[in-house]
């Protein structure tokens, strides 16, 4: 039997479903980093937030969150869900009128929930992204000197939205210059943003996404003109280090499937691919 089930926040959506998240907390860091951030920041969200999850004969067997304007993201429990139960929950979706932008997600459930959903929507489902998410629990290699790593401060400011949007306009083409300058804002006044230094800031990497036991890697950095330099693999495998080193048990990261470079990057720190994922874009047909 599939019941399809709405939470109304953060809270009530993590009391129910955080034990079965965190069966497997490094493959569901974005769920539960997200929440944990509604949860301590709610104002930083001002859209409506959708949280839901699928049971099958009383197991959870899928979770979902959505914060406007950003994809649903889907994550699968110990047990995966029916093609059926897939298929009910886009149906549930639909009607209720939502609009999904897309989603994103381990590959076979979001590619699964993708082709529910164009039938039930009439979107077309375009691949926007193929990402590899990885885990770290031990360092592969030694740490360079920690001494040129150091926190961004306010002053930093304006060094650190300029290459967040630079960032964000490498990944996706798009970026948008007054938001991504409150984010770094934000990441700097919360003391996740780290600088990597030869004379000058060269590369950044930031922490986000803390979870009961470990913490995520993001926002990684290096200007064109400083590339090629390994100082985006130092800056990496410092920050990551000193993240374990304060009792985490793991870091995590994701990272563009087709990108070579940054793979190898992270691989040569010690992170060890754990899953593939899929990200859907849903486009009107035409």
């Amino acid at each position: 039997m599939v019941k399809i089930i709405s939470f109304g926040s953060a809270s009530e959506f993590l009391q129910s479903v955080q034990a079965e998240l965190e069966f497997h907390e490094a493959a569901n860091n974005l769920l539960l980093g997200i929440c944990g951030k509604l949860v301590s920041h709610p104002e930083r969200f001002q859209s409506a937030l959708v949280f839901r999850a699928v049971e099958e004969n009383g197991k959870w067997v899928l979770t979902a969150v959505m914060t406007p304007p950003h994809r649903l993201i889907v994550s699968a429990g110990r047990m995966a869900a029916s093609d059926e139960g897939v298929k009910q929950f886009a149906e549930v979706l639909f009607r209720e009128g939502l609009k999904l932008p897309g989603v994103l997600g381990p590959v076979n459930l979001a590619g699964k929930f993708a082709a529910d959903w164009e039938k039930v929507s009439g979107t077309q489902p375009r691949m926007a992204e193929q990402l590899i998410l990885y885990e770290l629990k031990q360092m592969a290699i030694p740490a360079p000197d920690r001494r040129r790593l150091r926190a961004a401060a306010e002053e930093d400011l304006e060094l650190v939205a300029g290459w967040w949007y630079a960032a964000r306009m490498e990944m996706f083409g798009k970026a948008d210059a007054e938001e991504d300058r409150q984010t770094a804002k934000d990441k700097i006044g919360d003391g996740d943003v780290f600088l990597w230094e030869d004379g000058r800031p060269v590369s950044m990497a930031c922490k986000t996404r803390p979870t009961r036991h470990g913490i995520s890697v993001g926002m990684v950095y290096t200007p064109p003109e400083a590339r090629c330099r390994g100082y985006a693999t130092a800056c990496v495998g410092v920050l990551s280090r000193t993240l374990l080193q304060t009792g985490l048990d793991f870091c995590s990261l994701y990272a563009d499937a087709l990108n070579p470079v940054s793979n190898s990057i992270y691989q040569k720190i010690g992170y060890r691919p754990i899953g593939n994922i899929m990200e859907y874009a849903f486009l009107d047909k035409e």
